[in-house]
């Protein structure tokens, strides 16, 4: 697999090649110390931490306020009102507090 992983190219777009090499590499995956919740609990060990160069910020501010100065976009936030609880979501809340775990 880390062969395959290592030979494979794909020019022009983002892979997410290296992810799954770091995840070869990882000590745990090779001690076979894996779970269904592995990528969630490593995932800020597996990915390096993407930091913005100031110039793609520059670029991203300006791409947005480019945007919303053509578009005139307005932010609307919906006001919510708080939904009632149906009595058998209630009654079924009720009943799993009673439950010990």
């Amino acid at each position: 697999m880390k062969n395959a992983l290592n030979e494979f190219v794909i020019d022009g777009v983002k892979t997410t090649i290296p992810f799954h090499r770091r995840i070869m590499e990882d000590e745990c995956f090779l001690k076979g110390d894996i779970h269904i919740n592995f990528i969630k609990e490593r995932i800020g060990e597996l990915l390096p931490e993407h930091v913005l160069e100031e110039e793609e910020a520059a670029a991203i501010v300006a791409v947005l306020a480019n945007h919303i100065e053509r578009r005139g976009v307005r932010v609307v936030i919906p006001r919510r009102e708080p939904k009632a609880v149906s009595l058998w979501k209630l009654a079924s809340r009720v009943k799993r507090l009673g439950r010990k775990s």
